[in-house]
């Protein structure tokens, strides 16, 4: 087969030039259609991939836990108050999973105005002649309001709980410092 090439050098010399020129062409045609066409390339592959492989069962030994319209319209509305959402953990740790993923943000602590009220409270008492008793009680009730540590000891007690983190990337040209987050909102 080798030997059917030998002496068109001329017509070899063609063809590469003629296959490079189309390489070349063909790269400078998806580089002006920009990165949307190969991500809509991609994306029809992805989805002919999937319908090839057709559905797959969930596997009975997961269970999902969804906060739908029924669970909103019995609890109230979302967010749920943190200690609502530790005895759901609670009561999920119950059956013993081999792991339970949070799929909620805990960006900053809950503000409740009760919390808040006793700690004013509890401040404004702090050196005056009030009973120890009455000081404990208080404290007691601040606790109690504390609903960022009462979520915290659930998922310590159950354990097995994966919580969601947010991946930032940052912005193309920026020099974003690993402890701060890019969010695109700066100016």
């Amino acid at each position: 087969m080798s030997q059917a090439w030998l002496g068109k050098t001329k017509l070899i010399r063609s063809l590469g030039a003629g296959v490079a020129a189309g390489i070349t062409a063909t790269m400078m045609i998806i580089s002006f259609a920009g990165p949307n066409l190969l991500l809509r390339l991609e994306n029809a592959s992805l989805d002919a991939r999937f319908i090839m492989r057709g559905p797959i069962p969930a596997d009975p030994a997961v269970v999902l836990v969804a906060i739908d319209e029924e669970s909103v319209q019995e609890v109230g509305r979302w967010p749920w108050p943190r200690d609502i959402q530790a005895r759901v953990i609670d009561g999920i740790g119950q059956d013993h999973p081999k792991v339970i993923g949070l799929d909620i943000i805990y960006a900053e602590p809950e503000s409740r105005a009760a919390r808040l009220v006793m700690e004013d409270l509890l401040t404004a008492l702090n050196g005056s002649a009030v009973s120890p008793q009455l000081r404990a009680r208080l404290q007691g009730k601040l606790n109690q309001f504390d609903t960022d540590r009462r979520l915290a000891d659930s998922i310590a007690s159950v354990g097995t709980v994966v919580l969601a983190m947010p991946f930032v990337v940052p912005e193309t040209g920026t020099s974003a410092n690993p402890g701060r987050a890019v969010t695109g909102t700066e100016s």
